[in-house]
């Protein structure tokens, strides 16, 4: 009688530790990210013809999805596939914009708590700009396909994370479409250029049953009309965006 009780308690003792751990991913396995973000938006007009410093503000509201390894893997390979999507209005101008990434690269260990990423990627960004106009039914749209190169450092502190990146997105064949119903629309190519960006993320309670993220991250777009006369060679659309997210891993 005895023995049947001690094994019985062995048996509830394991699964009453089984039952916590259950809850989370083990530490190198990919992570899925749901959230919301928020962004806000500087957009100036740079031209050697015209001398101007005034800029346009615009706050957006998203949400962002991703999954991969990147917030939680040791030394070796690491990935990340990530989609976002966010929207804003002002003065009667409608902004759409949605992107999708997907990185690879590898993570070396500087020691027990300190990594070091190497990463690549590609990506493709699209925005829709609409004016809410009674006489025309007008839509600007972006389509970017770019390439990526960022470099990543990783400090673990056990139940947290924290992780900062950053490099650059190389805009390449793309494209701005002016479209006016009844009127007709005009296409455009824009210059490969190249945008910096940086982005600092912290994961939490990454041991409990619901681990959080959040962070903050910066990226510079520029637009400029492939073209050879004069304005196309001088005039920019420089943007700035300052931006946060947070959100679940699971």
């Amino acid at each position: 009688m005895n023995k049947l009780r001690a094994v019985s308690l062995s048996v509830l003792s394991a699964g009453a530790l089984c039952v916590p751990l259950s809850g989370f991913a083990a530490q190198g396995d990919p992570l899925l990210r749901l959230g919301v973000l928020g962004a806000y938006n500087e957009t100036q007009f740079d031209s050697d013809d015209v001398d101007t410093d005034d800029k346009a503000y615009l706050g957006q509201g998203g949400l962002f999805l991703d999954f991969g390894n990147k917030l939680s893997g040791t030394q070796g390979l690491i990935y990340q596939a990530g989609i976002s999507g966010k929207y804003g209005e002002k003065n009667d101008i409608e902004v759409k914009e949605a992107q999708a990434d997907v990185d690879l690269g590898w993570r070396f260990a500087l020691d027990a708590r300190n990594y070091m990423d190497v990463l690549v990627g590609a990506g493709y960004s699209w925005s829709r700009f609409e004016p809410e106009d009674n006489d025309y039914d007008a839509r600007l749209t972006n389509k970017m396909p770019f390439a990526k190169a960022a470099l990543g450092y990783n400090h673990d502190f056990g139940p947290s994370l924290i992780r900062f990146e950053a490099g650059a997105r190389y805009s390449m064949e793309g494209e701005a479409k002016l479209k006016i119903d009844d009127v007709g629309s005009d296409t455009a190519d824009l210059k490969d250029k190249a945008h910096p960006y940086a982005e600092l993320t912290l994961l939490m309670n990454r041991e409990g049953q619901l681990p959080l993220t959040a962070g903050v991250y910066y990226t510079r777009t520029n637009y400029q009309l492939e073209g050879g006369d004069d304005l196309s060679d001088s005039a920019e659309l420089e943007r700035d965006e300052y931006g946060f997210k947070v959100g679940l891993a699971f």
